[in-house]
């Protein structure tokens, strides 16, 4: 069956795609349907026409202006974030493929790293769970994964996926050296990569605080409903700041989509499918967070607890809170699946389902913010993989 459901997806991934997960969520099967999940989104990711106000855009630009450039003249006038970016898109160039190459071959490895993930649970954690647990834990680990950053941006959120993979490896296998290497691989996709390795660290070295640390969740949600003050002092530390050369003020930007700024000129629609929904998951989260009873050396639990001091403090700056967002939704999705795998109380069944709900609804909300960006190219949904890979720009 899973050799069909490949054939298949060489044909037509995308319709290919619930044969794939089907088949994933299966107890023994291994990993070429989930290489069929990855291959169709990576298809769709391939696809899509960027306008020219998104990242992809100027990063397709950014690809053609490597052409007939020599690898030591792209690498004379480097910037640390964009080293391995611009030399993965001149291969892609020297090789000859279309630029949508890169898009197709990032957005395949990442979501290929993070269902390696569901698929080490599965095979570890999850052989005496239940078909339909099994099932969930796959929908959720997949909803949890930010296509849509992926595939219009690229570098955030393909670090984010970095350290996601390299810190779960770190936390359950104790893979330092690993983790190390993953970490620069991350900061050499995008600086900001780096962010989330240093927390991981810092809650790998101190998880023995594990059992104490659910005061910084407190702390945390204390912080977002009092965000106007936070932004204040956040803006005033900021201040001395803003003359260092590592200084980046576009990072502390509140007019974009998850900014305070943008609250405040919004309707209310507009609030609710760009602010409210992709927010929920985050509190739902720290909520159940709550509601678990701590123990030592629970690296992974501290984590999240730090992550949402880090949001409390962030969340009215749109790319910091935007990005760490996507890091703390994975991580928690599989540190949900890891506590609810040996028994589940009538409470964790119920807020599964409104995860799941919470989830489906944020990835709605993004969906519809991009809706002319993703939904471009329909025909994708009519052509065979070659004619897709062949017929770019």
């Amino acid at each position: 069956m899973p050799y069909l459901i490949f054939i298949f997806s060489l044909i037509q991934p995308i319709y290919a795609l619930v044969f794939a997960i089907n088949e994933s969520a299966k107890k023994k099967s291994g990993y070429l349907s989930l290489f069929c999940i990855a291959l169709a989104f990576a298809a769709f990711a391939f696809a899509i026409t960027p306008p020219v106000e998104y990242d992809l855009y100027r990063h397709y630009e950014r690809i053609d202006s490597l052409k007939e450039l020599p690898l030591s003249k792209i690498l004379e006038f480097e910037k640390p974030g964009y080293v391995l970016f611009d030399i993965y898109a001149w291969i892609i160039s020297s090789l000859g493929l279309p630029k949508q190459a890169f898009t197709f071959s990032i957005v395949l490895i990442a979501y290929l790293l993070i269902l390696s993930i569901f698929n080490d649970i599965k095979r570890n954690y999850l052989q005496n769970a239940s078909s339909i647990y099994i099932y969930i834990s796959l929908i959720v680990i997949w909803l949890s994964i930010p296509f849509v950053g992926l595939s219009s941006g690229i570098r955030g959120s393909f670090a984010t996926i970095l350290a996601v993979y390299f810190s779960y490896n770190l936390i359950l296998y104790k893979k330092l050296i690993h983790f190390l290497i993953g970490a620069l691989i991350a900061f050499l996709m995008h600086p900001f990569g780096i962010v989330a390795p240093i927390i991981v660290l810092l809650s790998y070295k101190f998880s023995w605080w594990s059992s104490k640390s659910k005061i910084l969740i407190f702390i945390g949600l204390l912080l977002s409903i009092s965000y106007k003050l936070v932004e204040l002092s956040v803006e005033f530390v900021l201040s001395f700041l803003s003359d260092l050369n590592f200084f980046k003020a576009v990072y502390f930007e509140k007019d974009g989509e998850f900014g305070s700024g943008f609250i405040d000129s919004q309707s209310l629609f507009g609030v609710i499918a760009t602010v409210i929904l992709p927010r929920t998951p985050l509190y739902l989260a720290q909520l159940y967070l709550i509601t678990l009873k701590t123990k030592s050396n629970d690296t992974m639990y501290l984590l999240l607890c730090f992550l949402c001091l880090f949001f409390g403090v962030f969340q009215s700056f749109y790319v910091i809170s935007g990005r760490i967002s996507e890091f703390f939704i994975l991580i928690f999705s599989i540190y949900l699946i890891l506590w609810q795998s040996n028994s589940r109380t009538r409470f964790d069944r119920i807020f599964l389902w409104v995860y799941i709900f919470s989830l489906i609804s944020y990835s709605i909300a993004r969906i519809y913010a991009t809706r002319f960006f993703l939904f471009d190219n329909l025909n994708i949904f009519f052509k065979p993989l070659l004619f897709i890979l062949f017929d770019s720009p």
